[in-house]
């Protein structure tokens, strides 16, 4: 592929009902939303209509940060009349976490006061029914709304009612060790003001946990919220309810050695990360992954190219039984994400691509989770030999050069339908007007090209091609085509894509040229976008994410059959609001 992509058999996904549901359940657990939501796309196809697996979208995209959709996709569900307390609450939790981005006070206000009359509605049901469970899930939750909305009387009465619940509930079954339940006898004991209750409450649902770390963060994020609502001091919250940090191993390719070794069971004995990523093309990926894998961590590999070829160019040639504990490294793996189909030769920028990729894929994962991102290498005072690889002896192709570019294809909408006068109004008004704008753009494109309603550009990096696709969508979304004497519905498709392409010069007209696997994969992701949307890739996603891209908003769609049957790719949302390039806001 040209763009990375998980690997689905480490997930144990398949397409009957229950398995879906499994797998989606077990990774919002461990942290994994995006990886989730694809779990429930796949059971929706056999069953679309689904109850379990149509919540579960709805709480996927809401992990995942893309709350408006999933509010709709909820509302939906009640507006069919399906009122059970599960459903209330996950669309109460969508408006809940609505009202905290809302950026005037009169949408706070109205989310609140929404998100609070549907958990009450919700708990009122769950009480009448007898769901002791589904009680104190509702229960406390609008007892937290209440907290946000200033009104403490209410929200205390509430949450000792939810105490008696969870008590009750402890004393009939055998729940000690179930998590949710003492997570939340914290929360109602932080509402209630009794900070020493919580506190060993929290303690024990952390100890509960058990690397069900997307549940432990939303516990946090919870507490933390309440926390700037109530009196007193909090800073405790954050030390109790702590998460491990996601590591990211960053060394150079070497042969292996003890010290490598000593230093991989070092710091990963003395960080004690959640999860690790590296990409297992040298020794020295594979040691750090297995010593990861003794501390009972997870890992997810990212690899520049297919395996079969890497453990070719690099672990064949080693002595030992390095192809073997490569092989073994990726059956253990939790995922495992391919950037390029193909390494190209003389080339370091698959490599390169693929180090973005990695990073902006653990850097992502750390923010959904709200914990650190660490790097690893061996220390600088390990002396290690890189090993010799017949690719250092590989050359470019003369003419050309193999560089990291984002690339942007854009088709306007209703051209097809244009009489034959209205082609030269789109050559004078549509792409006078996108030339108009690449005058304006501090960083327009570096390369452009026009085939009829095509666009092709390149950029020379993520933050630019995401800002001028935001530009050029505006452009086009916002004028009157129908003054201009072109169709009213005249609109666009935006896609966005990066990675490594050769650059050299057309033979046939002497223009610059940028064309490879990666190009096509751009090309093929167009069609699949709505007009007036912008849809990026997930490499694209990371790799802005890698560079430090905070003014762009990406979120998670989840995967998505490409055009002309060209397989399937994971994608992303991109909207021009400032607040991360996570996929929580929004790899």
């Amino acid at each position: 592929m040209a763009t990375p992509r998980r690997s689905a058999a480490p997930l144990g996904f398949d397409i009957s009902t229950q398995s879906a549901i499994e797998s989606a359940e077990r990774l919002l657990g461990q942290g994994e939303p995006l990886l989730a939501y694809n779990a429930v796309q796949l059971g929706l196809e056999s069953e679309p209509r689904d109850l379990r697996l149509r919540q579960l979208q709805g709480l996927t995209l809401a992990r995942s940060g893309d709350t408006e959709r999933a509010n709709r996709l909820l509302a939906q569900l009640v507006a069919e009349g399906i009122g059970d307390s599960e459903t209330l609450g996950m669309l109460a939790r969508t408006h809940k976490d609505l009202a905290f981005v809302a950026a005037q006070a009169a949408d706070r206000d109205h989310h609140l006061k929404a998100a609070l009359q549907l958990y009450h509605q919700a708990y009122e049901a769950a009480v009448k029914n007898s769901q002791g469970a589904a009680a104190y899930y509702t229960g406390i939750n609008a007892a937290a709304m209440a907290v946000m909305r200033d009104d403490l009387p209410t929200a205390r009465r509430m949450a000792s009612e939810v105490r008696d619940i969870c008590h009750r509930l402890l004393r009939e079954t055998n729940a000690a060790a179930d998590y949710w339940l003492t997570a939340t006898l914290g929360e109602a004991a932080l509402i209630l003001g009794e900070h020493q209750e919580a506190r060993a409450s929290y303690a024990r649902a952390s100890d509960l946990a058990r690397g069900r770390f997307g549940d432990l963060g939303s516990t946090r994020r919870q507490a933390q919220l309440l926390a700037g609502q109530l009196p007193g001091d909090h800073s405790w919250i954050s030390r109790v309810l702590s998460i491990p940090p996601v590591a990211l191993f960053t060394g150079h390719r070497v042969d292996a050695t003890e010290q490598v070794r000593s230093a991989a069971h070092e710091q990963l004995a003395r960080l004690r990360p959640m999860a690790l990523y590296a990409s297992a093309a040298c020794a020295a990926d594979i040691l750090y992954l297995e010593a990861m894998k003794e501390f009972g961590g997870e890992t997810h590999i990212v690899l520049p190219y297919r395996a079969e070829e890497l453990r070719r160019l690099h672990f064949e040639r080693l002595s030992g039984d390095w192809s073997e504990r490569f092989d073994r490294a990726l059956a253990a793996a939790n995922s495992i994400t391919i950037t390029s189909d193909h390494r190209a030769r003389g080339s370091t920028a698959s490599l390169d691509y693929a180090n973005l990729v990695m990073s902006g894929i653990a850097r992502l994962r750390a923010q959904v989770l709200g914990t650190d991102l660490v790097g690893l290498a061996p220390d600088d005072k390990v002396v290690v030999q890189a090993a010799d690889s017949p690719a250092a002896k590989d050359r470019v192709p003369e003419g050309f050069t193999h560089e990291i570019r984002a690339m942007l294809f854009a088709d306007a909408v209703g051209y097809s339908k244009l009489n034959e006068d209205q082609i030269p109004i789109f050559v004078t008004h549509f792409l006078g007007s996108v030339a108009e704008l690449n005058q304006r753009m501090a960083h327009p494109p570096e390369h452009v090209e026009t085939t009829g309603d095509g666009l092709y550009m390149v950029f020379g990096s993520t933050r630019d091609a995401g800002h001028y696709a935001m530009q050029l969508n505006s452009l086009v979304t916002g004028t009157d085509w129908a003054r201009l004497g072109l169709p009213a519905g005249m609109n666009i498709r935006i896609a966005l894509h990066c990675g490594p392409v050769y650059c050299g010069r057309n033979p046939l007209t002497g223009a610059r040229l940028y064309t490879g696997p990666h190009t096509s994969r751009t090309a093929r992701i167009e069609p699949i976008t709505p007009p007036g949307q912008v849809y990026a890739s997930s490499a694209f996603a990371a790799v802005a994410c890698a560079l430090g891209v905070e003014d762009l908003s990406m979120t998670y769609i989840g995967r998505m059959a490409l055009a002309k049957g060209y397989g399937e790719l994971s994608l992303y949302h991109l909207r021009a609001v400032s607040g991360g390039c996570s996929g929580a806001t929004a790899a």
